[in-house]
């Protein structure tokens, strides 16, 4: 059994940046692992991603995730919204009320990442804590006003995290699209 820190990515303001872009593609790998199972995670946000005393990165709470048919590509569901109203992505709080798929994950991974990237800024925040706010924020996400706080260094990561922010189900890519356009990958980072 793995021992589990308790920290949280504030906590942990001064990592390199080869750290930060390895710990957004440990989330990836994380989050393609559960889709490959037709697994829904429908709660990620920064308090359900933890470290072990090595620092291996670990996706936990599964309390809202639902497992998907092999044919079903949507998640219908006439209860709450599942996850966190601070880290919901545009099916939660668009209208397409409870229509969580895959690419509900993807948005909310997009804001994780920048989260990691930029020490703890929401994308959608209206204004500083981001958790000041749920009620801006959650409009924001409704809609589409995102504004990207990544400085120039991350300026490579920006164009997948944009994508992957988007209202729209289709402009947002897959977790293998995310994977694949290598901007996460610290065996090819020039750092």
């Amino acid at each position: 059994m793995e021992l589990i820190e308790n920290k949280d990515f504030p906590e942990r303001q001064n990592l390199t940046e080869q750290r930060r872009l390895q710990i957004c593609q440990e989330l990836l790998l994380g989050l393609e692992e559960l889709h490959s199972h037709g697994i829904l995670h429908r709660d990620l946000k920064p308090e359900n991603i933890l470290f072990d005393i090595n620092n291996k990165l670990y996706i936990r709470d599964f309390g809202a995730s639902r497992k998907l048919d092999l044919a079903q590509t949507t998640l219908l569901t006439f209860s709450q919204m599942a996850g966190s109203f601070s880290w919901s992505n545009y099916e939660d709080v668009g209208g397409l009320k409870y229509r969580y798929k895959k690419e509900s994950d993807i948005q909310v991974a997009g804001c994780l990442l920048h989260y990691i990237l930029t020490d703890g800024q929401h994308p959608f925040q209206s204004r500083l804590p981001y958790s000041d706010d749920p009620i801006g924020l959650s409009q924001n996400v409704r809609m589409g006003n995102f504004t990207l706080q990544c400085e120039e260094k991350w300026s490579s990561q920006k164009g997948i995290i944009t994508r992957m922010l988007s209202r729209s189900l289709e402009e947002r890519p897959t977790i293998e699209e995310c994977q694949g356009c290598h901007v996460f990958d610290t065996s090819v980072c020039w750092y």
